[in-house]
C-alpha cells in the first residue's frame, strides 16, 4: 500500500518470511483465548493490511484503537487506509491523533532519557526495546515526519491548504532532520502551491524562488552530466538530472 507504521517487533519468524496467513491464524488464535489483546489485533490488522485486504484490516485496527486509544501506530495506519479508501476527512482525525500523541510519546521519551544513556524501559506499549535511546529518538522523530508528510497530501485533497502550507513550513524546519544531505526543493514547491491557492501570491513567490535556487545547481550538474555523457540534453524544457529529478515546471501566477 504505502508506508505501515504499527513496526511491531514479536511477529513469528514467518511473517519475515510473507507467510501471513499463517500470522494470521496465530494471531487469530490469540485473540479467541483473550479478545482484548491489543497487539494481536493490531499484528493481525498489519498483516491484513499487507495481504491487501483493507476492510479486515481497518476492523481490527479500530478494535485494537479500542483497547488503547493512544497508540500512534495503529491510529497513523488505520488513518492510511482510511486515506487510500477515499475517506480524507477520517483520515485527516487520524493522522492528527496520531501525531498528536507520537509527540505526547516523544516528549515523554525525551524526560525519561534526559539525565541518562541507558536502554530505553521494555515496558513502553510501543516496543523500543534494547536500542540506544539515540537511535530510537531519531526513529520517533521520522515516523512524526512521515506522518506530518502524509497529512499535507489529505490537506490538500481537502483544499485546507493553510493547514498544509503549516506542516510545510514544519517540514521544511526539520529537513536536515529527514535527510541530512536534503536540501529538499519539494517542500519549498508544494508551499508555495498552497500559499498560490490562499492568493497569498508575494509569499508563494518568495518559496518558488527558494524552490529555482536549490534547482539551478541541480540542473547545471545535470547538463554538465549530459555533456561529458554526449547527450545534447533535452529538446523539451525537460531535465532529468540523474539525481531522482523530472523537471517540468509551469508556474503561472496571476497577480490581480
Amino acid at each position: 500500500m504505502h508506508i505501515y507504521y504499527t513496526y511491531p517487533h514479536n511477529y513469528p519468524p514467518y511473517i519475515h518470511l510473507y507467510r501471513l496467513q499463517e500470522a494470521i491464524i496465530e494471531y487469530t488464535n490469540a485473540i479467541h483465548l483473550e479478545p482484548t489483546h491489543f497487539k494481536a489485533l493490531s499484528n493481525r490488522a498489519y498483516c491484513y493490511e499487507r495481504l491487501l485486504q483493507y476492510k479486515q484490516a481497518l476492523c481490527d485496527y479500530s478494535d485494537a484503537i479500542k483497547i488503547y486509544s493512544k497508540h500512534y501506530g495503529a491510529l497513523a495506519s488505520r488513518g492510511a487506509i482510511y486515506e487510500y479508501m477515499g475517506m480524507d476527512t477520517e483520515a485527516e482525525a487520524d493522522v492528527s491523533q496520531s501525531l498528536k500523541y507520537l509527540e505526547e510519546y516523544i516528549q515523554q521519551y525525551i524526560q525519561q532519557h534526559s539525565n541518562t544513556t541507558t536502554k530505553t524501559n521494555n515496558t513502553n506499549t510501543n516496543n523500543y526495546e534494547d536500542t540506544d535511546s539515540d537511535t530510537v529518538l531519531n526513529n520517533l522523530y521520522l515516523q512524526k515526519y512521515s506522518l506530518l508528510h502524509s497529512r499535507t497530501k489529505i490537506y490538500e485533497k481537502l483544499q485546507k491548504y493553510k493547514e498544509a502550507a503549516l506542516d510545510y513550513s514544519a517540514l521544511i524546519a526539520h529537513q536536515y532532520d529527514i535527510n541530512s544531505n536534503s536540501n529538499d526543493y519539494y517542500y519549498y514547491l508544494s508551499r508555495g502551491l498552497c500559499l498560490k491557492s490562499l492568493h497569498a501570491y508575494f509569499d508563494a513567490s518568495l518559496d518558488f524562488k527558494q524552490c529555482i535556487l536549490i534547482l539551478t545547481p541541480l540542473v547545471a550538474v545535470s547538463y554538465s552530466n549530459s555533456g561529458n555523457n554526449g547527450n545534447s540534453g533535452s529538446s523539451s524544457g525537460r531535465s532529468n538530472s540523474g539525481l531522482g529529478l523530472d523537471i517540468n515546471i509551469d508556474i503561472n501566477i496571476n497577480i490581480e
